[in-house]
């Protein structure tokens, strides 16, 4: 039996998806797999340690104590490109602009066996500091196939992310506005941030849920008739992955998705998504999906079927490989 430590940096959705859920499905394949955001003593004994953006002075001191001891296979784990954060997200880029956390980065990466990423564009950026590479998608748990969501009275249009997505809606929003005052039997459901261009519709046409701690709680709450995986055409995004279009999938959610990044590696792939190219192209899309039920549930049918061979359980093997 191999054992494996995920040195995980939150609980949030990158702790989630590339720290708790691949210690989980690890663990019940046999192997000594646990995820903590704190370091324990018999984790120098591990075969492998997997550290998640390892970069606070502390936390990089461990890191090199680690490397030097040689004891454990160092994995380094990043799913954001996080050298060069859009100065747009405050304070994202305030913190990890500091020099000190900049190059402990840089360094952490470099001390590590491998790096683990989840995308092409991503891979490409840290093989320039560290060439053993390793490319994991993103995946969602088979659970969430299962997810009984609310039923809206009336269509709703949802979006769901964190404070530091709202710029992507920067030259979408006002398209979407024009989209809501032409549609006043529809909602727009934003999860996690509230929008400011909501503002520009009627308050009985939008709703704001608040961010919810526990990634299956929030799950339950999607109640979106047609989503949104709205991307600014940014550098930063340029090496974001997929999973809000798994996500949605797996919830069964026709969804509309910018053409860009990893969401047109994804519609060019096989996900039944979408695309919009250009600002204009929400509005059309939105009311085809809304105005044809079929074609809607279609979708969202083949969505569901899709994401049922999108699931961390199925590909738990790339973790699996990280293992001596």
């Amino acid at each position: 039996m191999s054992s494996i430590f995920f040195w995980r940096a939150d609980s949030a959705g990158s702790g989630f998806y590339r720290s708790m859920e691949p210690a989980r499905v690890l663990a019940a394949r046999g192997h000594k797999a646990t995820s903590s955001p704190y370091l324990p003593g018999w984790a120098r004994e591990a075969d492998v340690v997997v550290g998640q953006r390892i970069c606070t002075p502390t936390a990089s001191k461990r890191w090199a104590e680690l490397a030097k001891e040689g004891r454990a296979k160092l994995v380094f784990e990043i799913d954001d490109d996080l050298l060069n954060v859009d100065p747009s997200n405050l304070t994202a880029h305030g913190f990890f602009s500091q020099p000190e956390i900049h190059q402990g980065l840089q360094r952490n990466a470099t001390l590590a066996h491998e790096v683990v990423v989840t995308t092409e564009r991503l891979a490409e950026i840290f093989a320039e500091i560290n060439p053993n590479v390793r490319i994991i998608p993103n995946y969602v748990p088979e659970s969430m196939l299962a997810v009984q969501r609310p039923t809206p009275e009336r269509p709703v249009v949802g979006w769901y992310g964190s404070p530091s997505h709202t710029r992507d809606f920067e030259k979408t929003a006002p398209q979407l506005v024009r989209f809501m005052r032409r549609n006043p039997k529809a909602d727009f459901h934003a999860l996690g941030s509230r929008l400011d261009w909501m503002a520009s519709i009627e308050h009985r046409q939008f709703r704001f849920t608040g961010w919810n701690d526990s990634i299956a709680g929030l799950w339950r709450t999607v109640d979106f008739t047609v989503g949104l995986a709205v991307m600014r055409r940014s550098e930063f995004n340029r090496s974001k992955s997929d999973l809000k279009i798994k996500e949605m999938a797996a919830l069964g959610i026709p969804s509309v998705v910018t053409n860009f990044a990893a969401y047109e590696h994804a519609a060019m792939t096989g996900a039944p998504v979408l695309t919009v190219d250009r600002p204009n192209g929400w509005a059309p899309t939105l009311e085809y999906l809304l105005d044809d039920e079929e074609a809607r549930t279609e979708l969202g049918a083949k969505a569901k079927a899709w994401a049922s061979s999108q699931t961390i359980e199925q590909h738990a093997g790339l973790w699996e490989a990280l293992l001596p």
